[in-house]
């Protein structure tokens, strides 16, 4: 599979800054949550090893827990409201003097080392939270797409209606993209060879996606040999414009979608 990909709406400064901001947020997890900090807190500052483990094993829960509850109710407000870069920025400081307390933490201060980690990986947590927040504005749009699938399964994702490959897998991809079959991949091009031959297509996603009712679609498809008006009892295809003598099969994408506008299932 590969994926063309174009940033729209957002520069390569976002991109990057977006990238950095992660890449400097490791080091906290990696020397402070997971080996340096929480090896030296259950050695050098708690009394014994045993009782530092479950010390620190129980702030770590902790912080997720108040994580996961007060996450969603932040993320909303700041969306709302527009404040990601400010609390963003706010608990990135938080995180920072956290971790910088730790350096006067001395051995058989246990609650104070533990109030320093905790508030400073709630802070590095929520922080992660509201940097992931950015990313629906920054990421690329993907252009295009190429897979290589069984050849027959490849026909029937760009089937045309009213041909026998055509069929609920069609309706729902051809809604969403433009595809192309590009060319056939024969058995013999891989070792050992399949007993399957493949194809290579092209998707790309549409500017104005199509609306198709997923249980609609699902249900024609289920009776393609009978009339729509005997697969879809109780629609009304004179509004939408569809002869109701027609089988599922011989609707384009398009007809689907306009059917879905005038359909309640």
């Amino acid at each position: 599979m590969s994926v063309a990909a174009t940033a729209k709406g957002a520069g390569t400064r976002a991109i990057v800054s977006w990238a950095l901001f992660d890449f400097a947020g490791a080091p906290f997890t990696t020397l402070v949550v997971t080996f340096i900090y929480a090896t030296y807190f259950t050695q050098a500052i708690a009394a014994e090893a045993i009782h530092g483990t479950v010390l620190w094993s129980r702030g770590v829960s902790f912080t997720a827990l108040l994580v996961a509850l007060c996450s969603p109710l932040l993320g909303a407000l700041a969306d709302r409201g527009g404040y990601r870069k400010r609390i963003l920025a706010v608990t990135t400081l938080v995180c920072a003097a956290g971790s910088a307390a730790l350096y006067w933490v001395l051995p058989g201060q246990v609650l104070r080392a533990l109030a320093c980690v905790v508030v400073a990986n709630i802070a590095f947590e929520f922080a992660a939270v509201f940097n992931n927040a950015f990313l629906p504005d920054i990421a690329p749009r993907v252009r295009a797409m190429h897979f290589m699938l069984q050849r027959e399964v490849v026909e029937r994702m760009v089937a045309k209606h009213s041909t026998p490959e055509y069929g609920r897998l069609s309706v729902a991809l051809q809604a969403r993209f433009a595809m192309k079959k590009l060319f056939n991949v024969g058995s013999g091009a891989f070792r050992p060879p399949p007993k399957v031959d493949s194809a290579v297509v092209r998707l790309e996603p549409l500017a104005q996606p199509l609306a198709v009712n997923e249980d609609l679609l699902r249900k024609a498809f289920s009776a393609r040999r009978k009339t729509l008006r005997n697969a879809l009892p109780g629609l009304d295809f004179a509004a939408a414009g569809i002869d109701g003598g027609l089988r599922p099969e011989n609707l384009s994408p398009a007809d689907y979608a306009r059917l879905s506008m005038n359909s309640i299932l």
